[in-house]
């Protein structure tokens, strides 16, 4: 697994800041800018009023009847690690369906908890890619773009990629694979 440091996160962020003063910016620069204003969009998630409540008690571990244990261990290193543009495979179970995002691009937002008792929010963009019929106690398979924020993480790129600069990612429930 490719680990990024908080030092180059950080690094890229002010650069995302900086890119629309400069001049001179070519297509890959714009598709760069891009990228990264979606990466903000998605943090922005957890700072809505109401968010908090939806995450739960950080120590109500599910009993998922499963053992998602070995499946997550990707993204609870990440977590640990405050580590953010992490891409993981995780398998986990939703806990909490959330209101579509309905401004700019639209997002499917639901929270998945991990086996270690914390909860991620998945930001599904469905302007691009798939809405998944999930419900709350499914078990699904997810790959995406992992970001640590305070409050366990987000989950988003999880749709297939409209960019060379970025993998694709998708959800699994049950057979049918969504992207």
């Amino acid at each position: 697994m490719k680990i990024n440091t908080v030092t180059q996160s950080a690094s890229l962020a002010i650069l995302c800041l900086l890119l629309p003063f400069l001049s001179g910016c070519n297509s890959s620069t714009s598709s760069l800018t891009d990228v990264n204003a979606k990466q903000k969009r998605v943090l922005s998630y957890e700072d809505e009023p109401g968010y908090e409540a939806a995450f739960g008690k950080p120590n109500d571990v599910p009993d998922t009847g499963e053992n998602l244990t070995g499946y997550q261990q990707e993204i609870i290193q990440a977590q640990t690690q405050h580590l953010r543009k992490v891409e993981v495979l995780v398998n986990a179970q939703v806990c909490r369906l959330l209101p579509t995002d309905n401004n700019g691009l639209r997002h499917q937002k639901f929270l998945i908890r991990l086996t270690n008792g914390t909860t991620v929010l998945v930001a599904n963009d469905i302007t691009m890619g798939q809405e998944v019929p999930c419900n709350e106690g499914d078990i699904l398979e997810i790959k995406g773009e992992y970001i640590w924020t305070r409050r366990g993480g987000v989950l988003h790129w999880t749709h297939h990629s409209d960019t060379n600069e970025h993998p694709g990612g998708w959800i699994r429930l049950g057979s049918q694979t969504y992207q």
